[in-house]
Parts: structure tokens; sequence; C-alpha cells
């Protein structure tokens, strides 16, 4: 059997702790805070729709159609990566792209990239890094582009430190500050990695290098290019034979592998052990100096003594978790990486851990059984000794520290509610402004071609509105039905039309028409792509009867042309007589930022029951330049705030949460005065309220992510005012650039 391994370095790193007690304060928890159970544990996500790997190139985008290619800032043995520039939205980005060498020697490294770009765009969590889209070129070349990320490999942050301490002294650096944020890094990948092992993937090639520490210490797992299925279809462990190669870098294999046996996710919890152990001790956990000599220390279970590289002791409970984690036996390990990542936690709490349980108070139980006169006596001894030992200044400071601590681990438990809360919202609307962009590029695609314009138009694709407005007599009647979301009668199998003066369409318009009867399965695909996989929705019937009776955020889809011609997606007919779509705040909105695609302020609909919406906006221009419309995807206000309900902090001590652009302009909050502003029926035009502090904004802006504390004046429901400090957690959302912000009562 042959080892198919990735080039590697050696590793460099380092951890130490001067004293268990002082790590509680610092104790990590990522799960969704609520603020009134802060001790509640987080439930299990649900489980999620079974991950789908790409196959086939066809119709892939031409890279330089969507992105201006910039140069290489970094390659690997198999791809290189180029800056990039998104030629829609305007957004940096990093290109990965194949090697053609490589191909070429090598025909399983082109669906190994394709499967490396289908599972990581399927991975959506703050710990994997997002794909925004995979293209090819004219050679039929692959290129994935993703999200930039300013930062240093794990590898690389243990090698510096290294240095470092060998340059320096260790004695010259706070060594117990540095491995709490090295488990705090450790524990964003746990967590990454959980989430992969529970949509039924694992990576089989985590190591240092793959592990990406960015600007503001979010962490990201790369390379999923060797990953595959925990429960590969067709397995029979009865027929099921040794492979003759095996992908991943030797240093990182588990004893299973190494033996040809099939491995499940405790491989990559083997492998996780060994990068724990580089981050506490500072250096490897196989010392081979050559590929066999590694793997014959593996095979053997030979894996180096658990001491840190610079001298420190390392804590009994910590090496007891590596020791379990690296368990040559798996059926020794922990059996999830959640076990892992909750026996770390806990043993930053200061709290007992299944690796290694208390001892003492057994000890004593046993001894007390037998020798009951001396236990009593001792007993009696210490208690008194301990009486006359205590003193109140003893007592008070104990509890002004554990007053400290403990408001500390709030605030943390606060922005990390925060920070969930925000990355949901940047992918949504991220989301959403890719949908537009894709709709926007097929119709003028469809421009370019030649219709005639002349043919029958086919009533699956749309309808007049007046027609949809009969309500009876018309063959529209039975797809038309009532909404519980949009108040009214709807239609997701057709468009529904209107024309300016309400007569038939024109042949120009019936050209426009045509083109949109070719768009209405994308469309449709775009609202299906924003149901939960958990509504169970596997029919277009229960699709559509999902958006009719439960609904969105994402509302509608606009179409608004310059000859005032308007479409829209769902097909309802509730439209005034004199609803010209040039007059709306969307179709404005998006003509002030030519050629980009803007979001607008909240603006009411275009019925009451419509409430508030924004809307996402881009005027279209053909190949010769020439304006011919907008096009737009209504979100509403109720959905976002809803969905603003559910994530984060959550309780009583919520005072507010705000949603805002850059120059201080809210898009939408959970407080009094928006709401009241939103409740107001009479007004048409858009909503334009600013964030009061704006000195404190101003600090946000410096700062982007962070906590700052401020005392307020709180009016109470019996008309009393009193004064409290309250905690501002933001944090800035650089793809849309706007700012999230959650003000929260501050814990006494």
């Amino acid at each position: 059997m042959s080892i198919s391994s990735q080039p590697e370095q050696k590793h460099k790193g380092f951890t130490r702790q001067n004293n268990r007690k002082t790590l509680t304060s610092f104790a990590i928890r990522t799960q969704m805070i609520d603020i009134d159970s802060a001790l509640e544990s987080a439930k299990m996500p649900e489980e999620e729709q079974k991950i789908a790997f790409v196959t086939t190139t066809r119709q892939l985008p031409y890279l330089t159609s969507e992105y201006e290619v910039g140069k290489v800032f970094a390659e690997g043995g198999q791809g290189i990566i180029r800056e990039g520039k998104d030629l829609t939205l305007k957004r940096l980005v990093a290109i990965k792209t194949l090697k053609k060498e490589v191909e070429k020697e090598d025909p399983n490294t082109r669906p190994m990239f394709l499967q490396e770009a289908s599972i990581t765009a399927q991975l959506c969590h703050p710990s994997i890094i997002p794909i925004y889209s995979l293209n090819t070129d004219e050679d039929d070349g692959l290129h994935i582009t993703m999200k930039k990320i300013e930062g240093m490999t794990l590898k690389s942050y243990l090698e510096k430190v290294c240095v470092q301490y060998r340059q320096e002294g260790v004695d010259t650096f706070d060594e117990r500050k540095s491995l709490l944020f090295r488990l705090e890094v450790f524990l964003k990948v746990c967590d990454g990695l959980d989430y992969a092992h529970n949509r039924g993937i694992i990576h089989c090639d985590l190591k240092p290098e793959n592990i990406i520490i960015g600007k503001f210490h979010e962490t990201y797992v790369m390379d999923w290019g060797i990953a595959r299925e925990i429960n590969e279809p067709g397995y029979d462990s009865a027929t099921w034979k040794s492979p003759t190669m095996i992908a991943g870098t030797p240093r990182f294999l588990s004893p299973e592998a190494i033996l040809g046996k099939h491995t499940d996710q405790r491989a990559d919890l083997y492998t996780m052990g060994l990068i724990l152990f580089e981050i506490v001790t500072l250096q490897e956990a196989y010392m081979g100096t050559t590929n066999e000599e590694v793997l014959a220390l593996i095979r053997t279970g030979r894996i180096a003594e658990t001491v840190h590289r610079f001298g420190y002791k390392i804590d009994a409970d910590l090496k007891a978790i590596i020791a379990k984690a690296t368990a040559f036996n798996r059926e020794e390990r922990y059996q999830h990486i959640s076990e892992l990542s909750a026996d770390l936690r806990k043993y930053l709490a200061g709290e007992e851990t299944s690796a290694n349980p208390y001892m003492l108070s057994r000890k004593l139980i046993a001894f007390a059984g037998h020798h009951r006169r001396i236990t009593l006596a001792s007993s009696i001894s210490l208690v008194l000794l301990l009486v006359l030992t205590v003193s109140y200044t003893v007592v008070s400071e104990v509890k002004r520290i554990a007053s400290i601590n403990k408001m500390e681990h709030f605030q943390k438990q606060c922005f990390s509610g925060t920070e969930d809360t925000a990355t949901y919202i940047e992918t949504s609307m991220a989301e959403s402004m890719f949908c537009l962009s894709s709709l926007m590029a097929e119709y003028l695609f469809l421009d370019g071609c030649a219709p005639n314009g002349t043919k029958e138009l086919s009533t699956r694709e749309f309808v007049s509105e007046q027609d949809l407005s009969a309500n009876s007599g018309t063959k529209y009647e039975e797809q038309a039905l009532y909404s519980s979301v949009y108040h009214r009668k709807v239609d997701f199998a057709h468009f529904a039309y209107k024309t300016p003066d309400c007569s038939k369409p024109t042949q120009a318009d019936r050209v426009i028409l045509e083109r949109l009867g070719q768009l209405h399965p994308m469309c449709l695909k775009s609202f299906y792509s924003q149901i939960p996989k958990e509504a169970g929705c596997d029919t277009e019937e229960k699709k559509n009867e999902y958006l009719r009776l439960a609904g969105l955020p994402f509302h509608n889809i606009l179409f608004g042309f310059e000859n005032g011609l308007f479409a829209i997606l769902p097909g309802r007919g509730d439209y005034a007589d004199d609803y010209d779509p040039r007059k709306r705040t969307w179709y404005s909105t998006a003509l002030e930022k030519e050629g980009q695609m803007v979001w607008s302020l909240p603006y009411p609909g275009a019925t009451l029951e419509a409430g508030y919406l924004i809307t996402c906006g881009m005027a279209m221009y053909d190949l010769q330049g020439k304006f011919i419309g907008v096009i737009g995807i209504d979100i509403r206000l109720k959905g976002i705030l809803e969905h603003l309900n559910v994530y984060g902090n959550k309780g009583s001590q919520v005072y507010d949460k705000t949603l805002m652009t850059s120059d201080g302009t809210i898009i939408v909050s959970t407080g009094k005065a928006f709401q009241e502003a939103t409740s107001d029926p009479t007004r048409k035009d858009a909503l334009k309220l600013m964030y009061q502090d704006q000195g404190m904004f101003m600090q946000m802006k410096q700062q982007k992510c962070g906590v700052l504390r401020k005392e307020v004046l709180v009016e109470h429901k019996d008309q009393t005012t009193s004064r409290e400090e309250h905690l501002f957690c933001y944090y800035y959302l650089p793809s849309q650039d706007w700012y999230y912000i959650e003000e929260i009562k501050n814990m006494k």
C-alpha cells in the first residue's frame, strides 16, 4: 500500500498555562446565547440535506466575464491563488486556479478540485470560507472564487511564536494568554468540523497549514479537496477492500488509515488531537525526519511525550484530553468532535472533564469509610482551622474577582451572539445579491438573442395583471390562491405584467415578455433556493405552498422597463391602474447608482398589507450600453425582524437590534422609534432614520468589531426612568459595508 503525500514542512508550536485557576475566567463559548438562560445548553442543529457533489463543468461561466483577475499571491503544489475583483459587486476576492500541468499529470486532480468547490460551497459555517462561484475559461480551466482572507496559517503563527520565544526568551511573553488564544482558534476549528461531520462530510486532510487565522481572529478550515462522505454510498464492511493508495499528509494520518482500515469521522478527530498536541506543546507529535519514519511511528502508536517545548508544565487535564483524542484504538477516543470541544471548554471553565475524572473525592470517601474516627476528628479540626484563618478581606476579594470574571464572560457571550447574527445577515444578503446578479445576466443574455415577439405568449410563464385581478371566470383562478404572507391571491406559476395604460401589450412589450417567459424557471429556482431544508419541500407543489403560507424574507422579483412595462413574480392582480414602476423608490434608487447593485432604504409597499420593504436593485443596460430598465428583489422587513428575534442574543435584557449603513442610516431595527415609524399607514416615501448616538457610531467604525459600554436613561412601563449600563456589541459586514449592533443591558 502506497501513501500519496502532500508537501509538508515542520510545524512549530507553543502553549502553556501558568495557573489553572486563572484560566476559568477565559472560558470560551460559541453557542448562540439566550440572555435569560445563559447556563442552558444550546440545542443541537436539525439534520441538514445531504451534500451534493459537482461532477460536471457544463455551462460554467467564464472567469473573465465576472471577475477582473489580479496578481498571484500564493502558490501550492496543485494550484495558484490570485487576487481578483468581482465586476458586478465590486468586492475583492481570491481566485484559486488548478494548474494545467498538474491536471495533465494526474487526471484525478480535476474531480478533486470540483469536489473541493462543491463541498466548501455547501458548508455554510463561520469557520468554513465562503465560495462565491466556480468558473472556467477558453482552455477549459477551473477556477474557484472565494472570500479573500487576510491572515496567516496556524502553522505560520506557531512558527513565529516559537521564533520569538527562542530569540527573546519565553519569560518575556505571557504564555498563558497565548495559550488561551490558540485554544480559542482550535475550538473554532472544532465547531466548523462538527458542522461538516453533521452534514456527513469528513475532511481527510486536516493540518495546521489548512487552518487560516484571519485579521480579526476569524478562523477558517481550508482545502476540502479530498474530503468525502462519512457513510460512503455502497460501502459494505464484508466486501470492502483496503485502498492501494492513501491521500493525505503522512504526519497527520490516523493509525487505521495507515493500517488499511475503513475510516470514519474518528480519523478527523485523531488528526485534531495531533493539532491540539502541537498547539499545547509547540512541537510535533511524531518526530520522524522522513515519511517512512513518521508512518512507522503512527503504525505502532509511538506518539511523543506531551512535554512543552520551552519547559512549561502542562496541566494534567489538558494532557488527558490530548491522550484521549489521539488514542491508538479509535474506540477509546472521543467518538465525535463535539465531545472533544465540550471537554476542552469544561477544562477552560475549571470543570471536571470526561478525559480525567476527579479521583480525590472518591479516595476521601473510601478513606472515611475505613477510618471514621480519624475522619471525624480531622474534619472538625479542618473546619475550626478554616473558620479561624478565613478573614472578611479574603472573602470580599474572592467575590470581587468572581464578579469581574463573570462580567467578562457575559460580555464574551453577548459578542458571540452578535457575531453569529451578523454572519447570518451577511450570508443571506449575499445570497440575494447573487440571485439578482444571475437573473440579470440571464436576461441580458436573452436580450442578445433574437426573439420574434410574434409567437403566442405562453400562459405558463405570465399573465396580465388585469386578468389576475378578475378573481372569477378566468382560467387563472385555480392557480391564483390566497396567501397569508402576501395578504392577497398570488400565483407562482406566472409572472404578472402591467402596461402603463392597462392596454394590451405592444410588439415591443411582447418581445420583453417572451424573454421573461424564458426566465421564469430560473426565477422560481431563486425562490426555492431560499426555502429551509428542514421544511421538507420535495415537490414543486409543496414548495409553492410553503412560499404562499409560510413565506420568506425574499418576497418579490421585479422588472420595471423604460417604457413603463412592469412585471412581478409571484403574479398578483391588485395594482392600481396608475401604478408606474418608474415612480417607485426601488426603481429610482437603482438609477441613482448607475451600473451598481444597491439596496434601497425601507419604503412602504404598493399596498398597505405589503408592509415595508427594502429592495436590492440594479439598472440594466444592453450590449450597446442603452438603458433597458431595472431589476429588483424585494425583502420583507417583517421577515428580517423575525430572523433577528431567532438568531443571536435573546431575552428581556436585549433592548435593540439594529442593521444600518456606513453613514448611520437605519435599514431595520427592533427599537421603538423604528417600529413606530414603520407602523404609519399614511407614509408614501422611503423611511430615513439615523442612528441616534453618532459619536459612539464613529468609534464603532474605527474599530469595526467589538463591545462598548455606556450608561443610558431607560423609561420603564410604569413611566419611571432609571440609569442603566448597556453593552453595545457591534460587528462590521464588509460585503455590504453595513454595521450590525445589539444593545444589551449589562450584568450587575
